[in-house]
């Protein structure tokens, strides 16, 4: 283990610290006064574990990036799902006759044009009125798709 201590200013470090067995060796001077082979790899250690670490944390910021974009993408597909099945539903009973409710439409109301009816619903009376705009109903026409 390779343990430094700096300082500009000797006697304000405790004293506690400078006794004999804490630090094996003293080297006191200008900048430069360590020996190259201290500086070379504690700098080069230190350099490793900053970039290690400041990699570490692009990594896990591209992580949390890519995992809030994934979550938005799922509730953009949960609410597209679920638009479109409520558009399948509204379009399933569009299509079912708008008297019984249950058979599919295949007639029109002439002269407004509007496809409200069952063959059985438009079999079963005379109609005088179109059951969607209530205009006058003069005939029943089968419409085939």
């Amino acid at each position: 283990m390779l343990v430094i201590g700096a300082t500009s200013a000797l006697e304000s470090v405790d004293s506690a610290l400078r006794r004999s067995g804490r630090f094996d060796r003293v080297f006191m001077g200008h900048e430069g006064a360590l020996p190259n082979w201290v500086v070379r790899s504690g700098s080069k250690r230190l350099l490793d574990e900053l970039h290690a670490s400041r990699h570490l944390a692009d990594e896990l910021a591209r992580v949390k990036r890519q995992k809030a974009e994934m979550a938005d993408e799922l509730a953009r597909e949960k609410r597209h799902n679920s638009e479109l099945a409520a558009r399948l539903n509204y379009s399933e009973e569009e299509q079912l006759c708008s008297i019984c409710m249950s058979q599919p439409k295949t007639h029109a109301v002439l002269p407004c044009l509007h496809k409200c009816m069952c063959a059985t619903c438009a079999a079963r009376q005379v109609w005088n009125q179109c059951p969607i705009c209530k205009g006058v109903c003069r005939r029943l026409r089968r419409v085939w798709e």
